[in-house]
């Protein structure tokens, strides 16, 4: 039986390199997509720490910096709850919370009489005509 090989080296054929030249440029363009992906992202959190930042200032300087303690805010590192536990425990201690009560307003209580239910019944009981 005669055998012949699959690949003549001497053939005028030419070879048929469409599908591997697809899939590189496929390869490539995917690639490129990931990339600008990355580069997005990377720039959408860079805007949202930008804004967090301008954030913090703006607090620290309506209330002042000492008093919060947001000095040294760590925004790169992962989010620890033990930590976050223990800065607010810090931060919101017994002399934070720790107000006269007899300072505080005294409300009186609130009754359905004193609420109307619509705007309609409330103009009709302060005298004004609706509109």
């Amino acid at each position: 039986m005669t055998g012949f090989a699959r690949d003549v080296p001497d053939s005028l054929r030419r070879k048929d390199t469409k599908r591997v030249e697809k899939r590189q440029k496929d390869k490539e363009r995917k690639d490129q997509e990931k990339d600008k992906k990355k580069e997005e992202l990377k720039r959408l959190k860079n805007l949202k720490k930008k804004e967090i930042l301008d954030k913090l200032k703006q607090v620290e300087e309506v209330s002042g910096a000492s008093a919060l303690g947001f000095e040294n805010v760590d925004l790169e590192g992962d989010f620890d709850p033990e930590e976050h536990d223990r800065k607010m425990q810090e931060l919101f201690n017994d002399d934070y919370y720790g107000q006269d009560v007899s300072r505080r307003p005294v409300f009186p209580p609130i009754n359905s009489r004193s609420f109307p239910c619509s705007w309609a019944v409330f103009r009709m009981m302060s005298g004004t005509r609706p509109s």
